[in-house]
């Protein structure tokens, strides 16, 4: 697998000078190049940094990877088709990024666009999940459709959601396409290893702006891209691999979707509009307990991000547990969620 990611390092790796470039000149000019374009300030109720910051990364990622397949770097079809679906979403993305006034049901309607779109254009075999009376609604392809969108959904605000803190999002998202290539490397499917490597290589170059200092932020649009690329390449590759647990899934995807899933819920046990935004997650109240013990702001960023390493590392533990055992699987899932409101009940004290 080491040989295969230097590979695909070596074929892409002109794209990625330029990505780091293009990263360092937002990271040292930003400033001015607010000041021209005369752009609103971030004041999101959830704003930890102190200085205005770029959140462009995401939609320079975005262009790397169309920069990399019209001139033929590396030429996979799946990447255009992923490219051509996430544009509805990258376009109301980008909007909030620079102007942050997009709606919440504009953003929610043309994320189920990219999702249809993408379904059109590249049929998949869904995967089979494993839920006793439910396996055979699941299968019934309109079914199939509406359930794996909704997936999808929740996963890409999750993403969305955690981008919060120095890191967070990056070192998320780069173990969930590891772990995804460890998976396909296990089972001898190498061309999708070499997909999920191609697209993991770019949060390296981010998080070194990103981490720990936040030189550069990934912006609605990139977390959402990432978590609709993420999203996708787990159904298609569980899909097609129908032998392996689809269980497995959830565990590589679990953290961002308990995020979100546990924002709803508390936001309506409080009587609260699910999509009004609060400092009320838990990287925010760890921040904040931080803040409490007189750590200045940057420091408790990237602290925020340490304290949640079992969350964000956790996809990683495929590699040393037994990938056919359903039970254990479920386990982890069950005991992460538990150790989830652990976390949350003890920080919010």
């Amino acid at each position: 697998m080491l040989n295969n990611y230097i590979e695909i390092l070596f074929l892409i790796k002109y794209p990625l000078i330029g990505l780091f470039l293009t990263f360092a000149i937002l990271s040292f000019c930003w400033n001015p190049i607010f000041t021209c374009l005369n752009l609103k300030a971030y004041n999101n109720i959830q704003r930890v940094h102190k200085d205005e910051v770029a959140r462009l990364g995401g939609l320079i990622i975005y262009l790397l990877f169309w920069l990399i397949y019209i001139f033929d770097f590396i030429r996979y079809d799946l990447l255009y088709n992923l490219l051509v679906s996430a544009l509805p979403i990258v376009l109301i993305s980008i909007k909030d990024d620079l102007f942050h006034n997009s709606s919440p049901k504009n953003r929610l309607l043309l994320m189920i666009l990219g999702c249809l779109i993408f379904f059109h254009i590249n049929p998949i075999i869904f995967p089979t999940i494993e839920l006793p009376y439910l396996e055979k609604i699941i299968s019934f392809y309109p079914i199939s459709i509406i359930f794996f969108t909704f997936s999808i959904l929740v996963f890409m605000n999750g993403m969305n959601l955690i981008d919060g803190m120095n890191g967070l999002f990056g070192f998320t998202a780069f173990f969930q396409l590891i772990s995804l290539a460890f998976l396909a490397y296990t089972y001898g499917d190498y061309a999708f290893m070499k997909i999920a490597l191609f697209f993991s290589m770019p949060l390296v170059i981010f998080l070194f702006f990103n981490f720990p200092f936040g030189k550069i932020f990934i912006g609605d649009m990139g977390a959402y891209f990432y978590g609709f690329l993420i999203s996708i390449l787990s159904i298609i590759f569980f899909g097609k691999n129908p032998d392996i647990i689809s269980w497995l899934a959830v565990w590589l995807l679990f953290y961002p979707c308990i995020e979100l899933l546990f924002s709803i819920i508390r936001k309506i046990k409080s009587r609260k509009n699910p999509f009004d935004p609060d400092k009320q997650h838990l990287h925010s109240i760890i921040f904040d307990k931080f803040i409490n013990y007189n750590y200045d702001v940057n420091n408790s960023n990237y602290f925020s991000t340490l304290t949640l390493f079992i969350f964000w590392l956790s996809p990683v533990s495929i590699i040393f547990i037994s990938l056919d055992n359903i039970y254990l699987i479920i386990c982890l899932i069950v005991i992460f969620t538990l150790l989830y409101l652990f976390f949350y009940r003890h920080f919010k004290q």
